[in-house]
């Protein structure tokens, strides 16, 4: 299948994140502009300048959720103290953050509608939220202590004031030189009281999809709604798609990042507004490590739980993103299950297993161990000549080279985090293997020193 819309990014080829920046039930930040340039640039160490697409969470107005379906003001709690405005720290991110190979865009939503918005009594007005039987504008969910109404995509763009939204978005940030924007959630919405059916809404949001595309824009959204849309959103935040799913769609068609909403498995996030998001139009897979699972995130600096600080991503970096990003350079061919193995087999002699006495996750390709449970020995393929390796619990073991690292007879090894690479050591080659002595939570950058490449 080949996508209706071609993406301007390979999504499947990099690392995409969000920064939280601000929630509207704080008066502090969660990340200023200054503090999220800081995130970047480690990111960027710790991935060898891996491209990343990064989504602010939180920039507008008050803070994340905050006064949609209005998005025309920056949030002045991010601002930097040398700018006049908080719109000019974006505009300062956003260029700032290209000499670390990043995209910056924004995490709007299209479906929300708060009472106290800017825009609320025109929509209420031009009758574009969703209605009961009875006429009564229909509740929708509660995010961070504020009550939400939904919005008739279809009504809204019949109107016009969709694509007034998107443009007036694009005049006050450059979304178009960044050519991505992230939709939340983006949910067909039927409303019977206003004759506006699940079809009509599907139609409409290829609609809208067409018409960022038409600006220079791919969408990205929370989740995939249905599969008629499948080829207009190159990338999901979570890929809730079953096995057959993810055979038939390529990576490069469609791919997604964490695992937390997997029905299967009974991840999913606690809020009652969410649980039936995850079963449209699939539940996830039985084990997602064996297909690939990237380390989506929402980082930021100022929070007692250090987990989504930018210093705490080099496991999840290692752990899931370098085999996803390796994974989904090849497409899934079939899924061989029994009731003691998981096994995906892909293009290229490559088998991603897991066997269910423990969970024990392992990549082969044509035999050649890369990943073996926590400990990983997988190149850095967006790079000339360099592995990545990491153990979480520390092991002394030895790792063959790739066929074409044959002629290498010694390599350079440099500890890697969020700070970049430590002191060059050597270490030679024996017999086309090497052996690690690593350390718990330790990940290692290693380098060829001939010129073989």
């Amino acid at each position: 299948m080949k996508p209706v819309i071609k993406p301007r990014h390979q999504y499947h080829q990099l690392m995409a994140y969000k920064i939280f920046m601000s929630r509207k039930s704080s008066p502090k930040p969660y990340a200023t502009a200054e503090e999220s340039l800081g995130i970047i640039k480690g990111m960027h160490e710790l991935t060898r300048g891996l491209k990343q697409i990064v989504y602010l969470a939180g920039w507008q107005y008050e803070g994340h959720d905050s006064k949609y379906p209005a998005w025309f003001e920056a949030n002045r709690k991010i601002k930097r103290n040398c700018d006049k405005d908080a719109r000019e720290s974006l505009l300062w991110l956003i260029e700032a953050a290209k000499k670390f190979n990043a995209i910056v865009s924004v995490h709007i939503n299209m479906d929300d509608a708060y009472m106290n918005s800017p825009l609320w009594k025109e929509y209420v007005k031009k009758d574009l939220i969703i209605k009961n039987q009875d006429g009564a504008l229909r509740k929708g969910d509660i995010w961070d202590g504020e009550l939400c109404y939904w919005i008739s995509k279809t009504r809204e763009w019949e109107c016009g004031l969709g694509r007034k939204r998107i443009d007036r978005l694009l005049e006050y940030l450059p979304l178009a030189d960044a050519g991505t924007v992230h939709i939340d959630a983006f949910r067909p919405h039927p409303s019977g009281y206003h004759g506006v059916s699940v079809e009509m809404e599907i139609e409409t949001a290829k609609n809208i999809y067409r018409y960022w595309d038409s600006k220079g824009v791919d969408v990205t959204n929370e989740y995939l709604s249905y599969h008629e849309l499948v080829g207009y959103v190159p990338m999901v935040w979570a890929l809730n798609l079953d096995e057959q799913s993810r055979l038939r769609y390529s990576p490069s068609l469609l791919c997604g990042g964490h695992e937390g909403w997997n029905m299967r498995t009974g991840q999913v996030h606690k809020l009652p507004a969410w649980a039936g998001a995850c079963f449209v139009p699939e539940a996830g897979t039985r084990y997602e490590e064996a297909w690939g699972r990237s380390c989506s995130c929402d980082l930021y600096v100022h929070s007692d739980d250090k987990s989504h600080c930018v210093e705490s991503m080099t496991q999840p970096f290692c752990e899931k993103t370098l085999p996803w990003y390796f994974l989904n350079r090849h497409q899934a061919l079939e899924l061989r299950q029994t009731a003691d193995e998981y096994s995906v087999h892909f293009e290229g002699g490559i088998v991603s297993s897991v066997r269910v006495s423990d969970r024990h996750h392992s990549i082969r390709q044509k035999g050649n161990l890369l990943v073996d449970g926590h400990d990983l020995f997988i190149p850095a393929l967006w790079r000339k000549g360099e592995i990545i390796a990491w153990s979480r619990n520390g092991a002394k073991r030895k790792w063959k080279l790739p066929s074409n690292w044959k002629n290498c007879k010694q390599l350079s090894l440099r500890n890697l985090d969020t700070k970049g690479l430590g002191r060059k050591r050597r270490l030679p080659v024996k017999n086309g293997e090497i052996e690690l002595d690593m350390p718990p939570m330790t990940a290692l950058s290693i380098s060829c020193l001939c010129n073989i490449f």
